[in-house]
């Protein structure tokens, strides 16, 4: 143990994508119109069989408790059933565009396995091997940036994410110059796979600049936005300790820039989040649209700390991680979850073919205090719809 800091709602064609995969004829490798239909629950008529008014009572009971919160989205999904429930609550519609933060991370972590999929990366390659920028961290691999065991020169706790290399935190600094410098010091470096630390994770989305030839905004819009259907999706940099009121709900309210921040730059609504989820639980599929192979959804999943091995982090109950995704022991075992510092909690229980993604615009604690009190009454309202087919 490790303490540490039935296929109702889902078209034949579609049915058979997610059973087989894509070699399946009709089962599409590009982009697919109907991955562009807004989130509309009430028109899927598998949601009917399910009750949630105990899921709005608990988040509307937190609200009343955190006053400091105002407002929350929330969207749930079923493997067979597609998304089956969306609401927003306080002072939130449930169409609003949020920071998500730490929640990014599954977002960035599949576009960068997509790369994997197609050839042009291997997550047990050294990345030096990718690079041309000398001869440093030998040893490192893309497995190893994803799931915090690089050894790369850590972020300082108590100090700062961007802590002792600031430009990943500057919008107006650009993404592969660095990244050179992330990957060119090694002065606080210790052998990779021996401790988890909070990774440098504009190393690995330069990585996938380099290897693709793309930018980060093309391959966020190529490996995941365009395959999905998430018109409100995207990236910013991730320059704040705050949540960014100013932000307001409108993307454009913040700069572009060259150094979108790969770790906790995205927005998102629970929408397009939600078929996000839905595509980890039907193996790789957007619809029909293959966006990773049931392989890489896998990997991201599997335990890449190894025992004995202690994780830096405040969070009671953590038992593990993969590329992305948290596991905690306790009341939420079981569950896949992906935990952002302004509130917003994306988890998946893969083994009960459901998942849900909350959003709020307030911090870490009030979305920890949420998660623990919406898991139960989720996971119930789901297998007792199981349970009256």
């Amino acid at each position: 143990m490790r303490y540490v800091i039935g296929f109702a709602g889902i078209a034949a064609p579609v049915l058979l994508c997610v059973l087989l995969g894509a070699a399946v004829p009709g089962c599409s490798e590009t982009t697919g119109a109907n991955n562009w239909a807004p989130c509309d629950y009430e028109s899927n008529p598998a949601s009917a069989k399910y009750d949630f008014n105990s899921v709005d009572s608990t988040v509307e009971e937190f609200l009343a408790d955190y006053p400091a919160v105002n407002g929350v989205t929330l969207a749930i999904v079923q493997r067979s059933d597609g998304q089956v429930y969306e609401n927003g609550y306080g002072e939130l519609d449930p169409g609003r565009i949020s920071m998500l933060a730490s929640t990014s991370k599954v977002l960035s972590v599949g576009i960068i396995l997509a790369l994997v999929d197609e050839g042009l990366l291997d997550l047990d390659r050294p990345i030096a091997e990718y690079l041309d920028w000398g001869d440093h961290h030998p040893g490192v691999t893309m497995r190893q940036m994803l799931s915090m065991m690089s050894g790369l020169p850590p972020l300082i706790p108590g100090v700062g994410r961007c802590t002792p290399t600031a430009c990943e935190c500057d919008p107006a600094a650009n993404m592969r110059e660095c990244a050179r410098t992330v990957f060119q010091n090694e002065a606080a470096s210790i052998p990779p796979g021996t401790v988890w630390l909070y990774g440098r994770w504009q190393l690995a989305g330069a990585v996938a600049e380099i290897v693709s030839n793309k930018s980060w905004a093309q391959l966020v819009r190529e490996k995941l936005v365009e395959p999905c259907g998430l018109p409100s999706t995207g990236y910013k940099s991730d320059t704040f300790t705050a949540y960014p009121e100013e932000f307001g709900g409108d993307p454009a309210s913040l700069p572009e820039t060259d150094n979108p921040g790969v770790a906790g730059g995205a927005y998102s609504n629970v929408c397009d989040y939600s078929k996000v989820l839905l595509m980890h639980l039907r193996g790789g599929l957007c619809e029909q649209v293959r966006v990773l192979s049931p392989a890489m959804v896998q990997a991201m999943q599997e335990d890449l700390v190894p025992e004995g091995v202690s994780m830096l982090t405040t969070r009671a109950g953590v038992v593990n991680y993969g590329m992305g995704w948290w596991k905690f022991e306790g009341d939420l075992e079981g569950l896949l979850i992906d935990s952002g510092a302004w509130g917003a909690r994306a988890f998946l229980h893969p083994e009960e073919h459901w998942g849900a993604i909350f959003i709020m615009e307030a911090d870490s604690d009030d979305g920890h205090e949420l998660l623990e009190r919406v898991v139960p009454v989720v996971r119930a309202a789901v297998i007792e719809a199981d349970r009256r087919l």
